[in-house]
């Protein structure tokens, strides 16, 4: 039979051992929270630039549009005054 002293020495390295259990899974979970922010962080930022990306080519096609506009209402002008 286990005495008392037996009893509380062995409760003693339990509750010993699931402390460190405890910090450990502590330190685990501060990592994984800085590793889920740096992720989060790094996602927002490759959103950030293909967000400019997607702006920079709808500004792009804008020039262009504008440009064949331009050009034909200049032939249309010229149509227009060599007929007159």
């Amino acid at each position: 039979m286990v005495t008392e002293g037996e009893l509380t020495l062995i409760m003693t390295r339990i509750f010993n051992k699931l402390d460190s259990f405890e910090e450990k899974i502590d330190k685990i979970c501060d990592r994984l929270t800085k590793l889920e922010m740096s992720v989060n962080d790094h996602f927002d930022d490759i959103e950030k630039e293909e967000n400019k990306k997607v702006t920079k080519s709808a500004n792009k096609e804008r020039k262009y549009y504008v440009i064949i506009a331009a050009m034909g209402i200049l032939f249309g002008l010229y149509e227009l005054i060599k007929n007159i």
